[in-house]
């Protein structure tokens, strides 16, 4: 098996998407506001800011990952001109990111993102000069000073969602799997109907 080939430090940077760039942007924001969450909660956190944000303010995003794509563009095709060899290598194949099925549940909201979800707007209008980072730190904070009764609404909502997933998902795999049975039946019938032609050849002759 061919060994993959060491990445040439002069190689062009890969393009960035838009959730890439947002992400890069407010980490250092959404850790400080929440500086005892660990590693797997502050992406969490991110994405759920991501879901969260207005297309409007996502346009910002979407624009910076199409000129990142143009300048990746360009600069892979000068790569590969100032680097003919580069192609001829052999390479292991990359793995291909499993695509996402339109199809598949939304996954569950956390209690704090209903609350932030609902706060957001208000507190914009009150807020009107703020940043995204600055939005989010105020959001954090009333957030933080809920008590359990105040809490409760959102870790309801939390606690519904949750199950709505988990009854979606349920639906969703048991139509998934009734659909690979289908195939797999067609796939049989189509076998066993080509291998009864075959024996009618072959009496025939």
């Amino acid at each position: 098996m061919p060994r993959r080939k060491r990445k040439d430090p002069n190689a062009p940077k890969r393009a960035m998407t838009a959730y890439m760039l947002f992400s890069q942007e407010k980490r250092t924001q959404i850790k400080t506001d929440h500086p005892t969450v660990g590693f797997g909660q502050v992406g969490k956190l991110l994405g759920e800011a991501w879901a969260a944000l207005p297309d409007g303010d996502k346009r910002k995003y979407n624009e910076l990952a199409a000129k990142d794509k143009i300048r990746y563009q360009k600069e892979a095709a000068q790569y590969k001109e100032d680097h003919p060899e580069s192609s001829d290598e052999e390479e292991r194949p990359a793995k291909k990111r499993k695509k996402k099925d339109p199809n598949a549940p939304k996954k569950p909201c956390s209690a704090f993102f209903h609350f932030s979800k609902k706060m957001r707007p208000r507190i914009k209008d009150e807020n009107p000069d703020a940043s995204f980072g600055q939005l989010g730190k105020i959001i954090g904070e009333q957030w933080s000073k809920l008590g359990a009764d105040e809490r409760k609404e959102f870790e309801t909502l939390a606690a519904a969602d949750k199950e709505r997933y988990a009854k979606e998902m349920k639906d969703y795999q048991a139509k998934k799997d009734s659909s690979s049975d289908s195939d797999s039946s067609d796939s049989s019938d189509s076998d066993s109907s080509s291998g009864s032609s075959g024996s009618s050849d072959s009496d025939s002759d």
